[in-house]
């Protein structure tokens, strides 16, 4: 039988925790070990969590050291790590799970089964929608999302440790296409969103963070300025792609932070190259 590890950081999460809690011990497959890492909650999140291990001894709390900043999409990976450190038990796939999802009780075996089907499937996850009802838009469709992101582990071992950048979640895929594993998005797999996906830093400081990181990763200038345009769509309308460029230009011009696995940059410069070509219809 194959055996399910999850790790789930957590701050001040006390509105959605316990949704999230009860949908997994209703799974029709149960994790063996389930490890929840407190990033330093001042609300009752920890209290919650405590309760239900006294009920379930898969679950388990650890606190992440105080001294730690928290920045939008690096924080979470340190404590995502420092949860993998406190994992007892040998497993056969990984769960990188958010405190604010719920979904049914047949989804970590329906997501399982998709890996059993194909042995070259390295990273899936359900489709996450936002509660009223719309899909968490993706920019490829095939590259899972990192709120609910599971890694067959002969996978995961070769494209460890994630990186503790806001862009962790494009690296992790790419990491696996190059070792030649395949990831996925199951789109029948509903996952629903508790609350905003970008709260946590705000719209407008999300997009400039998007941007930069987007020159931190050598995008190609022609998508991005396509993405800031895309982003000019979203709300808050126009500002929000203007807002993106601005991050990247900034990183391009002043900062010039660059990321150093040239593989990976290669590999992510080729995948845009394709997709302006097949927007433009070029040969």
């Amino acid at each position: 039988m194959n055996k399910l590890a999850i790790v789930t950081p957590v701050r001040d999460e006390e509105d959605v925790v316990e949704e999230l809690i009860l949908s997994v011990v209703q799974q029709d497959l149960l994790p063996n070990e389930w490890v929840f890492v407190d990033d330093n909650s001042v609300d009752s999140t920890t209290n919650i969590i405590k309760s239900y291990s006294q009920k379930f001894e898969f679950i388990k709390l650890v606190s992440f050291p105080k001294d730690t900043n928290r920045t939008p999409g690096t924080g979470v990976i340190r404590a995502f790590e420092y949860g993998l450190n406190h994992l007892m038990q040998e497993y056969d796939f990984l769960l990188k799970l958010d405190a604010d999802l719920k979904f049914k009780p047949d989804y970590f075996q329906n997501i399982i089964s998709e890996f059993e089907a194909n042995e070259k499937l390295g990273i899936a996850s359900g489709m996450i929608f936002e509660k009223n009802g719309k899909p968490v838009k993706k920019n490829i469709s095939d590259h899972p999302y990192g709120a609910t992101k599971f890694y067959r582990k002969s996978c995961f071992d070769q494209i460890k440790p994630l990186e503790k950048i806001k862009t962790w979640d494009l690296i992790d895929n790419i990491k696996a296409n190059i070792a030649g594993y395949e990831t996925k998005i199951i789109a029948s797999e509903k996952v629903k969103h508790l609350k905003p996906m970008e709260s946590a830093a705000g719209k407008t400081n999300e997009n400039f963070l998007k941007g930069y990181y987007s020159s931190y990763l050598f995008y190609l200038f022609p998508f991005a300025m396509l993405k800031s345009i895309k982003v000019m769509t979203e709300k808050p309308y126009i500002v929000g792609g203007v807002v993106y460029l601005s991050g990247y230009l900034y990183n391009l011009v002043i900062n010039r932070e660059r990321y150093s696995n040239s593989e990976v940059v290669k590999y992510l410069r080729k995948q845009q190259k394709n997709r302006l070509k097949k927007l433009f219809k070029l040969t």
